[in-house]
Order: C-alpha cells, then structure tokens, then sequence
C-alpha cells in the first residue's frame, strides 16, 4: 500500500486539448512515464517490468500477437485492454497506434471485431470486444487528451458500436444474445445455448456509455443518444427484469436463456481439439457454468457499486475459484475447463482490482504475493495460466506470454493502490488510494 511517501502531480492550467502536445513521446525519457515506488521492492519490480514489458512486445504500428510464442493471432479484447495500459502508464503514443492498428485491421465492414485474427460473425462474435474497444478509445481520450484518432476513424468507431445493436445481436428484451461467452466457449464446441452472457452485457453498458461520451467530443448527438439509451436499458433488464435478469437469488449468474431459464451446465456435443479427451469439461457429467470470475465483471465496470449485495456475493463466490495448490484464481468451475486448472494470470489480477475497489487489502496482497513468486515472476513474463499438469499438446498448443496481463497489472497500481481515476460522468480526477 502507498505510504507517506506516495507523490501525485497535477498540472494546473492546462487544457484537456492540449495535453498531447505537452506529452513525452515514448522515445521520451522513461521517468516521465507513471512510477510506483514503495517499501515493497518485488512490487516495485513488477510494476516496472509490466509498464515497460508493454512498450517492448508491442510493435511501433500497434501490432501483436495475443501470446507471444503461442498462438501467432490478435486477438481485438487484448489490443483494447494493452491500449488501457499504455494510456493509464503515459505511454500515449502507444496506446494511439494499438487503436490505429484495431480501427485498421481488427474490424471488418460490418464492425465485427477479429477473433484470433479472423472475423466470427453472427451469433459466434464475441460481443464483449465491442465494448472493449470503445472502453479503450474513451480512455485513450480521458488520459491524453488527444481525440486525434477518434475524429480520423470515427465512421468506424460508430460502425464497432452500432453492429451489436442491430439483429442478430440484440435480443428485443435490450439484451446482447450469442452462441459464445466471455472465455471463447461457444455453441458448436462446448455446448453454450445461444443467449445472454454476463460478460457481454457489462462490457458493452461499459463502452457503449463511454462511446457516448466520444460521439459528443465528435458532435455526432445522434449516435451519443443512441448508444446511451442502448447502455442505459441493457443495464436496467441485466440487472431488475423479472425474467432475464443475470441475477437470480441475490446473485449474478453466468448465462440465462430467452425463455429464461438460467443455464447452469455445459453439454459439448463431442471431443475435439477445443475439449480434450482428458479434460475435466470432457469428463465431468454435468460441467458447472457458476462460480466464474466474471460475476466480478458488474462491479469492477461500475455497473454496481463494491457494496452492492450482489457484488459481494460475487466475491465471495469467486474466492472459491483460488487455487490452493498452485495459487492464483481459475478463470471458472474447473468441471467445465477444456484445460487441466490452474490459475490464470489476468483474471487474477482484475479479481484483484475488484479486491481493492472493497477495501480488500489482504486479498490484493495475496494475488501480488503469488504475481511476485509464481514462475516468470522475475521478468512479469507469465504464460496463459499457471498449469499445474501437462497441457495436451497436441492438439492444444504450447503457451506463451501473454501481453494482456501487463495492462492489468499497471491499471492494479494506477487506479487501485495509488487510486488515481478519472470519471466518465464529468472527467473529474478521484483519488482514493487503496
């Protein structure tokens, strides 16, 4: 936790538009970039190696591979949130060419985003990376200043946050529907219905209210109004319909049918190289949807406060996921992993920043505890998921590191430990360290 020492700046006079031009560059000195320094030289560590392991695997044209070493492909949901971390870090010129690179190449005319560097349209789209990027863009702005790549590439940017909410994607309940969810589980592989997933709802009320906020810095009022209209009754049936709520008992759930039924089992409709033979999803008899660390996601998005009821009980559930034997948090009931479990690196970490939006400082330290001694700790050069047995490789593929855990690491220290915030609503700072 930030001691006496902890030193913010603020610079006082100058315009939100004229930020960029006061901005060092990234060939810029490194200390003008966001620091952390505390009594805990290993977070110190792990601050640093993440800030800058961003800036070092990601390309000067904003190009990456999700994992390096692993899958070869982008992947738009970590483009979005590496563009995150790059904004919240300073490293701003960053962040504007990993957006560059998404507006450029990650989208496709109908503003369906690419999915390990193809475009899945229909019900098999990953709605929540809609949001994501939207999400990314508006932080991009609120950190720089700079609506330079907005303005340039907002008939595309409009495109990304009007295709959810044409048919086939949005249910006449106002509700995101899909035959895949959060963790690429989908219908033809796993056995996810075609519905509604919690993840999809909360990332779009996310960047759809954020996006409305850019389509008025643009003056395009239409667009600001829809997409705020959209956030504003997306979120109201996700959280009180009397049928499709995603709560049931109190509770977020995972995934809930149009004829509202929750789905609460996994059924794949045969072996393959996504579900093993000798996974636990392709042994178990009823492979579990709940507990999954995405009831995070409502909370840690602003959709709920901390001390919501529901958002304690999704904390409460998701600390069932903790591995105990290698440390770290599962991603989801380990019946329904198509891998043999282990912690998993960046949804332990945006656990941990759920932690810290609760006034967790025990649990924060815990996750940090494990970053600062799990294998790749001295480099923050950490692979998929911390396996505890043999990846089936074939026809699963070796792992590597993946880049999206470095934005969640930084945006941990920033925004959480430091507690330095910038508001939707208003563009005003909160600080309120942890």
């Amino acid at each position: 936790a930030p001691g006496p020492d902890a030193t913010f700046t603020y610079l006082l006079g100058l315009r939100r538009e004229d930020l960029s031009t006061r901005a060092m560059s990234d060939a810029g000195r490194l200390e003008h970039l966001a620091s952390f320094s505390s009594d805990n030289e290993a977070f110190d560590h792990l601050f640093r190696m993440s800030r800058d392991n961003l800036r070092a695997m990601i390309a000067a044209d904003g190009r990456y591979d999700a994992s390096v070493w692993q899958y070869n492909m982008e992947w738009t949901i970590d483009a979005a949130h590496a563009a995150i971390g790059a904004a919240e870090t300073g490293q701003h010129a960053l962040s504007a060419s990993i957006l560059t690179n998404i507006l450029t190449r990650l989208v496709n005319e109908r503003g369906v985003m690419a999915h390990a560097s193809r475009f899945r349209d229909g019900l098999d789209t990953e709605l929540n990376q809609q949001g994501a990027v939207l999400a990314a863009l508006w932080t991009h702005w609120a950190y720089s200043g700079d609506a330079t790549v907005i303005r340039e590439h907002w008939e595309t940017i409009r495109r990304i946050g009007n295709m959810p909410l044409e048919p086939p994607h949005l249910h006449e309940s106002g509700l995101a529907f899909a035959t895949i969810e959060f963790f690429e589980r989908d219908l033809h592989n796993m056995g996810v219905q075609p519905g509604f997933d919690l993840s999809h709802q909360v990332y779009l009320i996310w960047g759809l209210s954020r996006g409305a906020v850019l389509a008025t810095v643009v003056g395009d009022a239409e667009t600001a109004s829809r997409w705020e209209a959209a956030a504003t009754r997306m979120q109201d049936v996700m959280l009180n319909h009397p049928r499709l709520a995603l709560v049931s008992q109190g509770r977020f759930i995972k995934r809930r049918l149009p004829s509202g039924e929750q789905q609460r089992f996994l059924r794949p409709p045969q072996l393959s190289d996504h579900v093993p033979a000798d996974s636990p999803l392709a042994r178990a008899e009823q492979p579990r949807l709940d507990p999954d660390m995405c009831l995070i996601h409502p909370a840690l998005y602003g959709i709920v406060t901390p001390d919501d009821p529901r958002a304690v009980a999704a904390r409460e559930d998701v600390a069932t996921l903790w591995d105990p034997s290698g440390g770290g948090y599962l991603r989801y009931h380990p019946s329904a992993d198509p891998e043999q479990p282990g912690g998993w690196f960046f949804p332990s970490v945006q656990i941990a920043k759920a932690l810290a939006d609760a006034g967790d400082a025990e649990g924060v330290a815990r996750v940090l505890s494990w970053l600062t001694t799990v294998r790749g700790a001295e480099g923050a050069t950490y692979v998929e998921f911390n396996a505890q047995a043999p990846r089936p490789v074939p026809p699963l593929p070796p792992m590597g590191i993946i880049v999206w855990v470095w934005a969640e690491v930084v945006g941990l220290f920033t925004t959480r430990i430091l507690g330095v915030q910038l508001q939707a609503a208003d563009g005003a700072i909160r600080i309120r360290p942890m």
